[in-house]
């Protein structure tokens, strides 16, 4: 298209002088004069004028993603949700396809639907859905209370990411009265307090709502550990809060048998008093008090150059380095009795630059299929997909790693190891590979492994399209055909 398809000269005049249009150039081909927008906004505003059918947000296919999951399109629908001249009726249609979108496939898109859908309401609160939205994200951000088992569920994380930026993008008078209703109904001093903190400090800065059930909870949480959090909040939200804010930590410091609650006590304390930039005697009072039981916690039973301190001391002497880096026990150093070898990997490096890369990796690889130590493993495959990214030995023995029986600690450094190393071409051979681990999902396994394979699953879910995602997971093969093979088959 030209511009004066679009344009009259008088108008195009016109946007040239506001700044709506820049000259770009000439094109060689034709010598015509080619015109580009000044900013993006005015290109996604225009393109938004342009659409009156919903439906074309949701087209797509295996070469091109549907606009309501690509980045590139969320503020043309955004705009597209704001115009005046588009009917509510249509406008609740496209709000109802996002949030019921197809759970199939893993899910992973129903997600990001429903984040989008979120973000539109913030264009049309008036919506009848505003509520079911901003319900539904809270649920997703914090945790879902199942009464037949008397617990509270929580979503993995990646779901839960989405859902605090969604309800940050959402419409702002609807998200905090959602918080509001969630503080004052949820029992659980765990998810009160975040919700109380994400109200106050993010959303309605100083809010009374949150101000007031973060200094209740004080008096009635149990928990120690949550009792300083909520503590630092109040301090953090309210400029003049309440004592009691003040008064628990320094009760913990003086009664807590526990070094670690009297460390983060303290922490909190040192903290509070820097934010306040020691500004009266009480606050250096404070801060004292708290760098003083830092001390005492770094020296317990022995002088820093003991050996194999404990963790409560290597915590606090991290703490009192954030605090008051020049004091004199700040800048003691912790013996130990072993010196860390040269890692494997260092050696492999050396080899590479040696003899080059070709011999490191066929070193790495032969040591990979001779090993059987998981640890070994883990480290081998790293190594040999940092060499040569996307070695196929290295992505299958994460995989395999990542779907068989390990301590709970092992899969979140493996999963990270795998997002490095991979390819995108090789992305369908994870959803392959760890598809099956949603069915526990479903059955309410939220173990370490589960949790991971998830997140990998999502991130796959990110990289490829969702039409591709889709012909991948109903498929039994692994492998993404070319552009060209998916026409034939499909």
């Amino acid at each position: 298209h030209t511009v004066l398809e679009f344009l009259t000269p008088d108008l195009l005049e016109l946007a040239l002088q506001l700044g709506w249009l820049d000259r770009a150039g000439i094109s060689i081909a034709t010598g015509a004069k080619i015109y580009a927008f000044y900013h993006s906004t005015f290109q996604e505003y225009f393109a938004a004028r342009s659409i009156a059918d919903w439906h074309y947000f949701f087209i797509g296919d295996l070469h091109r993603q549907s606009p309501i999951f690509s980045p590139h399109w969320q503020e043309t629908i955004l705009f597209w949700f704001g115009r005046g001249d588009i009917a509510a009726s249509e406008k609740e249609s496209c709000l109802a396809a996002l949030i019921d979108f197809e759970r199939a496939s893993g899910g992973f898109y129903h997600y990001r639907a429903y984040f989008l859908a979120a973000a539109a309401i913030a264009e049309f609160p008036e919506s009848k859905y505003t509520q079911t939205i901003i319900d539904r994200l809270l649920t997703w951000r914090f945790a879902e209370y199942i009464p037949e088992q008397n617990l509270w569920q929580f979503y993995p994380l990646p779901i839960q990411d989405g859902a605090r930026l969604a309800l940050r993008q959402t419409d702002r008078i609807a998200a905090i009265a959602g918080l509001e209703r969630f503080i004052l109904t949820v029992r659980n001093p765990f998810l009160r307090w975040q919700a109380a903190h994400s109200l106050g400090k993010v959303f309605d800065p100083g809010n009374k709502i949150a101000i007031e059930s973060l200094v209740d909870s004080i008096a009635t949480v149990s928990n120690s550990d949550i009792c300083i959090k909520i503590c630092e909040s109040v301090c953090k939200i309210d400029p003049n809060y309440n004592d009691v804010a003040i008064d628990k930590p320094i009760e913990l410091i003086k009664t807590s048998a526990a070094p670690n609650i009297v460390r983060k006590a303290a922490f909190m304390l040192g903290k509070t008093s820097l934010e306040r930039s020691l500004s009266s005697d009480k606050y250096i009072e404070l801060f004292n008090l708290a760098i003083d039981t830092l001390v005492s916690i770094v020296k317990e039973h022995n002088e820093p150059t003991q050996l194999s301190p404990n963790a409560h001391q290597l915590a606090a002497l991290e703490n009192l380095r954030q605090l008051a880096p020049t004091h004199p026990v700040a800048q003691s150093q912790f013996k130990t009795k072993q010196t860390l070898p040269s890692s494997t990997r260092n050696r492999a490096k050396k080899a590479a630059h040696q003899r080059g890369n070709d011999i490191a990796i066929s070193i790495l690889a032969n040591k990979l299929l001779t090993t059987t130590n998981p640890e070994t493993q883990r480290r081998y495959a790293y190594q040999l997909g940092k060499f040569e990214l996307g070695h196929p030995l290295a992505v299958e023995t994460l995989l395999e790693l990542m779907s068989s029986s390990h301590p709970a600690s092992f899969y979140k450094r493996t999963g990270e190891y795998l997002k490095e190393i991979l390819l995108d071409e090789q992305l369908p051979l994870v959803v392959k590979a760890l598809k099956v681990k949603i069915s526990d999902l479903d059955r309410g396994d939220r173990s370490a492994a589960t949790i991971q394979c998830y997140k990998l699953l999502w991130y796959c879910a990110d990289r490829l399209s969702y039409q591709k995602f889709v012909w991948v997971w109903n498929r039994s093969d692994s492998i993404l055909p070319s552009d060209r093979h998916l026409e034939k088959r499909e």
